[in-house]
């Protein structure tokens, strides 16, 4: 079938099953590497924070986390039709061990964002712990509340996948 393609496109074809190789590799490596983390006896969970202009950065990074045996709260995946929006998430993020707040220019304008780490900044004062890590996809003005706390800088390939196991780290780290 791939000698009827151009060579342009045979190319092509060539080039991303190359790269789908080696992203297959590094994932393996990266799990190896990180199998201690995933001997404990608690999975931590995590809810997304984003904006929905940021969907498929943030079903990518679920993935990923859930790859280390990390349980995601996704709003898509979660929320039915029916469901009282803030009850529901208010609820959810009091019971969440971590929140990531994923911030991109999108997710610093978006009111909702703004009100979901709200939620879970007002947990922290009544006294449950729910830590906020904030993941950067794009460089952009970070909001106040988050300044002077260490990110994950997601905002290119290489920096995602020279930052996702520091950031699982963090994660396990957060509920020992």
């Amino acid at each position: 079938m791939l000698e009827r393609l151009p060579a342009r496109e045979r190319a092509w074809v060539a080039t991303r099953t190359a790269r789908s190789a080696e992203v297959g590799r590094a994932l393996s490596d990266l799990l190896k590497r990180a199998s201690p983390m995933l001997q404990t006896e608690k999975s931590p969970s995590v809810f997304l924070s984003h904006s929905h202009k940021d969907k498929p950065f943030v079903r990518s990074l679920a993935k990923q986390l859930e790859a280390f045996g990390i349980r995601v709260w996704l709003d898509e995946a979660e929320l039915h039709v029916g469901d009282s929006l803030i009850e529901r998430l208010s609820q959810v993020i009091k019971d969440i061990d971590i929140v990531i707040a994923v911030i991109s220019e999108a997710s610093v304008a978006s009111a909702w964002v703004k009100e979901e780490l709200h939620w879970a900044m007002t947990h922290q004062v009544e006294g449950r712990v729910t830590k906020i890590l904030p993941v950067v996809k794009e460089p952009c003005p970070q909001p106040a509340f988050l300044a002077g706390r260490l990110f994950a800088d997601f905002s290119n390939p290489y920096r995602r996948k020279r930052n996702l196991e520091p950031l699982v780290a963090s994660i396990f780290h957060q509920i020992s």
